[in-house]
């Protein structure tokens, strides 16, 4: 008898687990290959329902899917996150490029497209100076830069990729702001590590302002709406 056929209740929900990455994971879903550079290839949950909840649940064109590890596989782990392929046609199977290929949007690509909403121009686009104005309580011209490869941020609550940062000065002065945005199209859900270790960041580092975007796309290309719930 193994620990899993002796352990009390239901272990998919009761125990902690840990979950390997496995590269075909890696290879076919691109937000799993970020969240892999990210936390690691081997990732601890409360319970296996919170793993599958983090992993498996991404807008992406992969069917991702948690396999409980066998007994007598020598990896010290309970279980891993596998691809079982993508969706959609291949090359062969579509018809001629010029009568147009139809794509399901990858969770990358979405994200990328709420993302783009303050990445369009260097200089600030409207909802992001809109929004510093309003801030800040400035009525005087601003001038914003806008960086959307941000550095990473790390701290004793984790690490976190900022989707965009922003420095703000008046119109002839030095900075007096500067912000970093975390973007999310859609749900608007941040992951667990993502925003305990923003709050620190914003706790610890009073020079900068954190702020958690929501991004909603679904009325484009008529319109658009974007929440800014400040962090911390």
């Amino acid at each position: 008898m193994t620990w899993r056929d002796s352990w009390p209740g239901d272990p998919e929900f009761d125990d902690e687990v840990s979950v390997a990455i496995k590269p075909s994971a890696v290879r076919d879903c691109g937000v799993v290959e970020s969240y892999a550079e990210e936390h690691g290839e081997v990732v601890q949950f409360t319970s296996v329902e919170a793993a599958r909840e983090e992993l498996t649940r991404h807008r992406t064109s992969a069917e991702l899917s948690l396999q409980r590890v066998a007994p007598n596989d020598p990896a010290e782990v309970e279980w891993y996150l596998v691809s079982l392929g993508q969706h959609g046609y291949s090359a062969d199977e579509r018809g001629p490029p010029d009568e147009g290929w139809t794509f399901d949007p990858t969770a990358n690509q979405y994200g990328a497209f709420g993302e783009a909403l303050f990445t369009a121009t260097p200089h600030g686009t409207r909802p992001l100076k809109q929004f510093v104005h309003r801030d800040l309580g400035i009525d005087d011209a601003l001038r914003v830069r806008v960086d959307s490869s941000p550095p990473v941020v790390s701290n004793d609550a984790g690490t976190w990729h900022p989707d965009v940062a922003a420095a703000v000065r008046l119109r002839w002065g030095p900075d007096v702001q500067r912000y970093l945005f975390e973007v999310k199209t859609g749900t608007g859900e941040l992951e667990r590590t993502q925003e305990a270790t923003m709050r620190e960041h914003a706790r610890s580092q009073a020079r900068d302002r954190v702020v958690h975007v929501v991004a909603d796309i679904a009325g484009l290309p008529e319109e658009y709406s974007v929440e800014f719930h400040a962090v911390g």
